[in-house]
């Protein structure tokens, strides 16, 4: 006697046609397409002939050639350059894939302190590869010696599947220069400007 589902599409398990609900969908709305293509994005194609299933990022090779993993069915594997993940329009949509979130881990980035609050003793950080726009508030003295806000910059891990800045699990370490607009967006402060609210 065989085994219920065997011989469906995904061997029976349950298959995806649209995205999920983008977990940051909060006060300062989706982040834009990432910049950089790195391990453990997820994305959504936009435009395909077959059922559209979403993927992870597993691995990223010199010279732009991107390994990807779907994340539904038998998780079949897919090559695509890191080009055509990238691309976006003008208002920072994908053009070819959706910028879906992260899977749960911890990814080494970089923080930004854009703001002093002297009246409640905190910084306000931003993680631009997280959210451009979602102010992460500190204990001022764990700012690292030498950051000065506004445009002081950090060294830090951070959860990127965490919906709100609670759930960072954030860890900060020492000061660094600016990584540059090739590997991490600017920062948009004050947010309403950046969202148009």
């Amino acid at each position: 006697m065989g085994v219920a589902g065997k011989n469906l599409r995904g061997h029976g398990r349950p298959t995806h046609a649209t995205p999920p609900v983008q977990l940051k969908d909060g006060p300062y709305g989706r982040p834009p397409h990432p910049v950089y293509v790195r391990t453990g994005q997820i994305y959504w194609p936009r435009h395909a002939r077959t059922p559209r299933r979403q993927f992870r990022v597993s691995r990223v090779y010199p010279g732009g050639r991107v390994r990807a993993r779907r994340m539904d069915g038998a998780g079949e594997t897919l090559e695509l350059t890191a080009e055509r993940l990238l691309a976006a329009s003008e208002d920072g949509v994908g053009e070819d894939y959706s910028f879906i979130g992260w899977m749960p881990g911890i990814y080494g980035t970089w923080a930004c302190a854009v703001e002093r609050d002297r009246e409640r003793g905190q910084a306000i950080l931003i993680l631009p590869e997280w959210h451009p726009c979602w102010p992460v508030r500190i204990p001022e003295r764990l700012l690292a010696i030498g950051v000065q806000p506004p445009g002081g910059w950090m060294r830090a891990v951070a959860d990127f599947s965490a919906p709100n800045p609670a759930r960072l699990c954030l860890g900060l370490s020492g000061a660094c220069d600016d990584p540059g607009r090739g590997v991490c967006g600017a920062p948009r402060w004050p947010p309403a400007k950046a969202v148009g609210q």
